[in-house]
């Protein structure tokens, strides 16, 4: 179930019409999209990216709900492994929206360095010696956290620290850096960045949401050509535990648009 948050934006982040100079995304946080956001940042399109980090389910409502321009998340399908389809179309019925690659990622459990307490499979997290940090409701990781609790049967109350949550990959390895938990689900990438063991757990494609009929407007230009630049596919690749084979790829999903 999404958080009310989207709901309830500061009025000081609403964004301006698109074709303002600034574009406003809203959803799951990304380590890509951070670097896409520096790229435009720093180059002389006349642009800007803003990311603000809210979960990919309140990212998704809050593009329904016109509080941003773009929505960036990696929800799990109900069954099957593909994502987002099936939560766009029923957010967004009756509407054609695009669905833009930004790469596949690599998640897993994070744990401290050289991983003491033995973490290796997402039952040891209802140990009575392990603790962990979670994500928010709403966040795509979460949603996969409770369903794969769910299926091997542990109730939420044996994980020690499941209600311990924070919003972004950035934290949840921070958090286990400083010993403040001991495990979590998280990006390879963020377990590089901050020297932590990770144990692979599933791949996952991230994807930016927008209606289908804004695909084309020229204030998105310089964010698309970035997301297709070989700058910018090195530089995700250098994270570590991304996949750039597919990014730029856009489909259409839900209603054609009107003339095609």
């Amino acid at each position: 179930v999404a958080t009310s948050k989207a709901y309830v934006i500061n009025l000081a982040i609403l964004p301006e019409p698109v074709d303002s100079g600034s574009i406003i995304m809203m959803g799951s946080h990304d380590l890509a999209l951070e670097i896409l956001a520096e790229g435009m940042h720093t180059e002389a399109c006349n642009v800007e990216l803003f990311c603000v980090s809210v979960g990919s389910l309140d990212g998704l409502i809050a593009l329904r709900q016109g509080l941003c321009h773009i929505a960036g998340c990696h929800l799990p399908e109900s069954s099957g492994d593909d994502f987002n389809i099936a939560h766009v179309q029923h957010l967004f019925p009756g509407r054609s929206m695009a669905m833009v690659t930004v790469g596949y990622r690599q998640q897993g459990i994070l744990t401290q360095k050289g991983n003491p307490k033995k973490v290796s499979e997402i039952g040891d997290l209802a140990r009575d010696d392990i603790s962990i940090i979670n994500r928010q409701p709403g966040s795509g990781t979460r949603l996969w956290l409770d369903r794969i609790l769910s299926e091997i049967g542990i109730p939420h109350s044996q994980v020690i620290g499941y209600d311990h949550e924070v919003k972004t990959h950035h934290h949840v390895g921070l958090a286990i850096s400083r010993g403040e938990a001991d495990a979590g689900v998280g990006l390879l990438a963020e377990a590089k960045m901050m020297g932590l063991d990770f144990t692979p757990l599933f791949e996952e494609r991230y994807d930016l949401v927008l209606p289908a009929d804004e695909f084309d407007n020229p204030t998105f230009t310089p964010l698309f050509d970035r997301l297709h630049s070989e700058d910018f596919r090195k530089a995700v690749s250098g994270l570590g535990g991304y996949d750039t084979d597919r990014t730029g790829e856009m489909v259409t999903v839900g209603m054609e648009p009107i003339g095609n």
